[in-house]
């Protein structure tokens, strides 16, 4: 299993025109960052997917691990987590119905509204959760000796300070984990 990145091969549609490719770097010629995130994120997935399966925890698709991500960055409203993903109200309600039916998530009623659930990890999810964290740490490990580590905390700090002044559509100010 290779978990080194790869080109993406949309580079010469959106990412990289082809006067780049030719070595014509001028601001317009540049790869577009967001399908570097994109590929990056995808590349993450994959590999935590991969790995925890070797593991014996089988596989998600990736929309319940987006929909985990989203929990461990503190995200508890099913309807934001749909928004989020950009997928129906119905969609995330047959997702999370998945997972708590996999005793990943576990869903709690809202002491501030009677009418809404919280959602939130199930106790039994500690042992996956511990594997997912040890292996997203092997991942950016991984990654600091492809990038280097002053790279890689400059990505880290740029990201968190750009993130700590950006609001989401909805007007909720980006929370840092």
């Amino acid at each position: 299993m290779s978990s080194k990145l790869t080109k993406n091969r949309h580079d010469g549609v959106l990412g990289l025109s082809r006067r780049a490719a030719q070595g014509d770097t001028g601001p317009m010629n540049q790869p577009l960052l967001m399908l570097d995130l994109v590929r990056t994120l995808y590349w993450f997935d994959e590999q935590l997917q991969a790995r925890l399966d070797a593991r014996g925890w089988g596989r998600l698709g990736r929309s319940q691990s987006l929909i985990l991500a989203n929990v461990a960055n503190g995200e508890t409203r099913a309807a934001r987590m749909a928004e989020n993903l950009g997928v129906s109200r119905q969609a995330m309600s047959q997702f999370l119905t998945e997972m708590v039916d996999r005793k990943l998530l576990e869903l709690a009623p809202d002491p501030d509204d009677k009418r809404a659930r919280i959602v939130r990890f199930a106790p039994e999810s500690q042992a996956i959760r511990g594997d997912a964290q040890q292996v997203l740490r092997e991942l950016e490990s991984e990654l600091e000796k492809a990038v280097g580590r002053e790279n890689l905390e400059a990505l880290r700090l740029g990201l968190r300070n750009f993130l700590g002044g950006v609001e989401t559509p909805s007007g909720r100010r980006m929370e840092i984990a």
